[in-house]
């Protein structure tokens, strides 16, 4: 079995099952080129994006990994980017400890999501701080200001994925929509996304 076909043809987005995923190598080096959207069944809930390319595996995370405020609404938001070995380990502990759901987003541009992940990562500041792990110190930067209710995750790795896409846009549609691209919605993103992230909030 190839990579095509363990891959649902769809024009947008496909879901690759748990059973499918477990076939194979747990770090996931069986994943064809592309760009993935994975989220987490268990917990507390995250999202993230892994970039395939031929250069290298991608991992590109958002979340409160330095210092919170008060009950942990809100915070230093960091973006993590962890690179082969490392984003293989991550995704490895995703998929089997927190049972993550993974989707390859088909019509979004590999070049085009590493640009705006990379520009946010190079624009943000050092990480300092007693909380934070030496691990986040060295693959994370501050990007700006979390917050649960607006700027987690989710809505990270929705607007780098309206970024990307090079068709139709991308809508988290809990309250507030991304401005999107044509005008269209995705209705197996929507179910994805939707029902999740309101307790998702990574």
């Amino acid at each position: 079995m190839n990579n095509r076909d363990i891959i649902r043809q769809s024009r947008i987005l496909d879901k690759l099952d748990s059973h499918t995923l477990n076939m194979y190598d747990t770090t996931c080096r069986w994943l064809s080129k592309g760009i993935f959207l994975w989220v987490e069944t268990k917990g507390t809930g995250h999202t993230f994006i892994s970039v395939h390319a031929e250069s290298g595996i991608s991992v590109f995370t958002y979340g409160r990994y330095a210092d919170t405020g008060p009950l942990g609404l809100t915070g230093d938001g960091v973006l993590i980017w962890l690179q082969n070995n490392e984003a293989i380990e991550y995704m490895s502990t995703e998929l089997y400890r927190m049972e993550a759901q993974v989707y390859n987003i088909r019509d979004a541009d590999i070049f085009a999501i590493m640009r705006y992940f990379k520009g946010l990562w190079y624009t943000g500041k050092n990480i300092g701080g007693v909380y934070a792990p030496e691990s986040t110190k060295k693959f994370g930067k501050i990007i700006d200001i979390y917050d649960v209710t607006g700027v987690n995750c989710t809505t990270h790795s929705v607007k780098a994925l309206n970024f990307a896409v090079t068709i139709t846009a991308i809508d988290v549609n809990f309250g507030h929509a991304l401005p999107l691209k044509g005008g269209k919605h995705i209705t197996t993103t929507n179910y994805l996304i939707h029902d999740q992230a309101l307790n998702h909030r990574g």
